[in-house]
């Protein structure tokens, strides 16, 4: 069989997503994996620290939702560890992001 049968109809026309089978990859929202050992591409005096991942808006242009899951803030514990040791290391500017930075603690 070649290519163009598999993913065309016999008329010739390209089937619908709805008709295709589809391969779920793996979950949009995944817990928090530890990042304190990560390597940094920022100078050594400042940081970027990961306080939320993924977002509940529902933007027409913004694809976040569909591969980063719904809005979760990382625990309060595990901020203050990777916090302490990035300024063990040697950190003195830590940058704090998320998608939405402004829930962080309302989910």
């Amino acid at each position: 069989m070649e290519d163009n049968e598999k993913t065309h109809d016999p008329d010739g026309q390209i089937p619908s997503s709805s008709s295709l089978d589809r391969v779920q990859v793996g979950e949009a929202t995944v817990a928090f994996r530890p990042e304190w050992d990560r390597y940094r591409l920022t100078p050594k005096h400042m940081a970027y620290l990961r306080v939320a991942e993924g977002c509940n808006h529902a933007c027409t242009f913004c694809a976040i939702p569909g591969f980063r899951g719904k809005f979760r803030s990382k625990p309060w514990k595990s901020l203050l560890e990777e916090a302490k040791f990035l300024v063990e290391s040697g950190v003195k500017e830590l940058n704090l992001i998320a998608e939405d930075t402004n829930q962080y603690g309302q989910d």
